[in-house]
């Protein structure tokens, strides 16, 4: 499994959108079999309210700070507009049959 990664992000229960900035290098992840992503895959557009978004989907494990793993799909950021320049994600933890 990769590093550690400490994270400032945006936690919405509105939205099931899981957004993470391409700052953070996920290619270790892909290389030792935890991540996927195509990387021929053309990019897609996914807004946020404001805030619009460039990037490919891909798939990791992500484990939190209680050491609980699961497998997560998510949107990784290669270009964004109007989001604060301090945030590197997004976790929206609604249900998607409760996304407002």
């Amino acid at each position: 499994m990769g590093e550690k990664l400490e994270m400032k992000a945006i936690i919405d229960n509105a939205t099931d959108l899981v957004a993470v900035s391409d700052r953070y290098d996920i290619t270790g992840n892909v290389e030792n079999g935890t991540a996927t992503f195509d990387e021929d895959a053309s990019m897609s557009k996914v807004s946020y309210g404001t805030a619009e978004m460039k990037g490919k989907w891909a798939t990791d494990k992500i484990c939190l700070q209680l050491g609980k793993c699961v497998d997560l799909d998510f949107f990784l950021i290669s270009e964004e507009r109007n989001l604060p320049d301090d945030i590197d994600a997004i976790f929206g933890w609604a249900r998607p049959d409760q996304v407002m």
